[in-house]
């Protein structure tokens, strides 16, 4: 599963104002009262920092706003004579998430009578279509690729399914057949998707080959 979090250092940056809370010294001597808005913008941006560590899909660039916009109360408040809350700042850039997925489980199918499974596993989460790249480096290089919309489970629910073999790329082989490529998504909801697949899959010169036992079992 997906998840944000916010390093005890970086928490820890946010409270340096609570140890240093004044631009100089002799300004807090002359108005207490800066002492006082430094430490009441040290306290918020960590409360906002807490509040974006538990950050998921739905809510991560309102707090990470939230964050930024702490953090730059912070600096005109306290200062930042080093640099470290503004490199914080920095490092939040726009807001925007990474699409691509930390992703865990299983994905892999026999080909003829080769096994192959696939190691690196990457997905991206794009305008409602999780798209699943796959790569088997263990021997020859063998790739797949499929989407799935979100949260639809059921038969065919697979599309732009394509596996790579050697350097030839193969499509589902749909003639009305017995022997037409098979697939289904169970589980689809929650960062899990589970399915099955099978059957023929052919390339763009004629060549067919049969998968079989073909499994996806992913969390991300």
């Amino acid at each position: 599963m997906k998840s944000f979090k916010i390093s005890f250092l970086l928490i820890g940056i946010t409270l340096i104002g609570l140890a240093s809370c004044s631009k100089d010294d002799s300004n807090s001597d002359d108005d207490p009262n800066l002492d006082n808005e430094c430490e009441i913008t040290t306290i918020a941006s960590a409360e906002a920092a807490t509040n974006f560590s538990d950050a998921n899909d739905d809510n991560y660039t309102n707090l990470c706003n939230d964050y930024k916009a702490a953090l730059e109360a912070q600096i005109d408040a306290c200062g930042d004579p080093n640099g470290n809350i503004q490199s914080i700042i920095d490092d939040l850039g726009d807001c925007s998430q990474d699409p691509e997925q930390n992703v865990q489980g299983e994905l892999s199918v026999t080909v003829g009578t080769l096994p192959v499974d696939f190691e690196i596993i990457s997905i991206v989460l794009e305008n409602g279509l999780i798209k699943v790249n796959g790569e088997d480096t263990s021997s020859s290089s063998h790739k797949m690729y499929f989407e799935v919309s979100e949260d639809v489970t059921g038969e065919d629910a697979i599309q732009n399914f394509q596996i790579e073999l050697n350097g030839t790329i193969y499509y589902p082989y749909n003639e009305g057949s017995q022997f037409d490529f098979t697939s289904e998504i169970e589980t689809n909801s929650d960062g899990v998707l589970v399915g099955s697949f099978f059957n023929v899959v052919t390339s763009n010169e004629g060549a067919d080959i049969s998968l079989s036992n073909g499994s996806i079992d992913l969390e991300y």
